[in-house]
């Protein structure tokens, strides 16, 4: 419960699930370039974790990873994550805004639910599966962007009770019709199509 950051050595490749969860004083973590996979619950609650940086070859960000780490204010998600899975960055309350990468092709079920302070999401032009309430709870989003045109599901209430008057961007009439039809509250005249 005392441990404030730690550097992992730079020859490791892998964590174990659960390795650094409750760690409440953890600030800082620099992990290895080596290490692809961000196993579940890897860094659960670390309450107090402001600053963590992401190796490039990261593939997948397990799920609960980052979940009720309620000071991160920020966080890069490296380019070749090709999975973010559920509930990863739930109840992180201090992220602001998010970017998924291009390569990501789903976002399972409650990832970013809730996360308060969420104001602007931008999606990459991979993903194709948006799982249920991923983004139900954040009340602050106002301005989602979704560049990928190959989405065929959104999940139930995948953004329901955010901001009531937020702003879709979107790539066709077809991803339009599936955010208005995913039982989130929202209208078409919030949507705008952007080919």
């Amino acid at each position: 419960t005392n441990l404030k950051n730690i550097t992992i050595p730079k020859k490791l490749t892998s964590l174990g699930d659960s390795v650094f969860f409750d760690c409440k004083s953890l600030t800082n973590i620099t992990l290895p370039d080596g290490i692809t996979i961000l196993p579940n619950s890897a860094f659960a609650r670390c309450t107090n974790l402001v600053d963590i940086r992401l190796p490039s070859v990261l593939i997948k960000i397990g799920s609960e990873t980052f979940r009720l780490c309620s000071k991160l204010t920020h966080i890069t998600i490296p380019e070749n994550v090709t999975l973010i899975d559920q509930e990863a960055f739930a109840k992180c309350d201090s992220l602001t805004n998010i970017t998924i990468p291009d390569r990501v092709t789903h976002i399972n079920n409650w990832v970013f639910s809730p996360c308060a302070a969420l104001t602007s999401v931008t999606i990459g032009t991979g993903v194709t599966h948006i799982g249920q309430e991923v983004f139900k709870n954040c009340s602050n989003l106002t301005n989602i962007v979704i560049n990928s045109d190959k989405v065929t599901a959104i999940g139930n209430g995948a953004f329901s009770d955010i901001k009531h008057d937020a702003r879709f961007t979107v790539k066709t009439d077809a991803i339009k019709t599936l955010i208005i039809n995913s039982n989130s509250g929202i209208n078409a005249d919030q949507i705008d199509v952007k080919p």
